[in-house]
Order: structure tokens, then sequence, then C-alpha cells
């Protein structure tokens, strides 16, 4: 006995994968009732269906007293339910590069962090610089 150095992990030889293995068949009873389907290509991803976030949802918070909440885009659309107040939002901002981030001021008002390191304050939240000026 020695190591198992090829073995099939899917429903195709080893041999075919990784040309060093050998062609030789060796059976493992221990697995002969595996049930797992072979190996198959992903299905493609379903189509976006929200128009008006393109998909590309990359934040959430509540609001302060936890009756709403809001999501951020990575292009800058900000949107608010429930009791969450709408500050503002960038979508109207061509950005440098997309936003990754999303934070609540205790008192109202949020920030929005880009991959940049840009910071943009709405309603309450104070600016007290940004990454973005220290490049």
């Amino acid at each position: 006995m020695g190591r198992i150095v090829c073995r099939v992990v899917a429903c195709i030889p080893p041999w075919e994968v990784d040309p060093t293995c050998t062609t030789a068949v060796a059976v493992d009873n221990g697995t002969a009732e595996q049930t797992v389907a072979c190996w198959t290509t992903a299905p493609p991803s379903p189509p976006c269906l929200s128009p008006a976030t393109n998909c590309q949802v990359v934040s959430m918070i509540s609001s302060p007293a936890g009756n709403g909440y809001a999501i951020l885009t990575s292009f800058g659309k900000l949107f608010a339910y429930g009791a969450m107040t709408n500050d503002g939002d960038e979508s109207s901002t061509v950005l440098n590069q997309p936003l990754v981030g999303l934070s609540s001021h205790l008192n109202g008002g949020y920030w929005f962090v880009a991959s940049d390191g840009g910071i943009f304050a709405f309603g309450t939240a104070p600016f007290y610089g940004s990454m973005v000026e220290h490049l």
C-alpha cells in the first residue's frame, strides 16, 4: 500500500485531467455506493431582474431607531425604506471608484466609502476627511 497519487474525484478519469496519472484502474468499494452526481459546469447566472439596483447592492444599514433601513449600490444610489431618512446619495455623480460600504451615524445621517478610500457624508454625519485626499 502506498499513498494515493491520482484519484477520480469527478466523473472524468484522472489521466484526462493530469497526464502524469496512470491509466490503471483500481476499485475502492468504500466509495462504491457514492450517489453524488458528476461535476458539471455551473448553470448560467440568471439575468439581473432589478433595473433600479442593477444587482450591485453593496451594503445595508438600519435606521437609528431600528424601524427602517437603507441599501446602497456600488454606483451611489441609496434606497431608504420604512422610517429611514434619505439624506441624499451620489447617484448623479461620476465616481472615481465604486462604493463598497455604508455606515450610519447615531443621530441620523450616514457615510459612504468608496474602494479608493473616498468618504461621502450625508445628513448629520460629519465629514472628517478622506483617504483620497492623501493619495
